[in-house]
């Protein structure tokens, strides 16, 4: 997802399917405490600079 890909291109590439994709992310977001992409990609921006 860091690199701009959607959901639907990450569950691919992983060789799920989108519905198995989504809860997983959605729990991603909630153990991270954020709730939007953006908040994501900055939380691991700024941990990673």
């Amino acid at each position: 997802m860091l690199l701009g890909f959607t959901l639907k291109e990450t569950a691919k590439q992983l060789g799920v399917k989108y519905p198995t994709a989504n809860p997983h992310m959605s729990a991603v977001y909630r153990k991270l405490n954020v709730n939007t992409r953006a908040e994501l990609i900055i939380n691991y921006r700024d941990l990673h600079a």
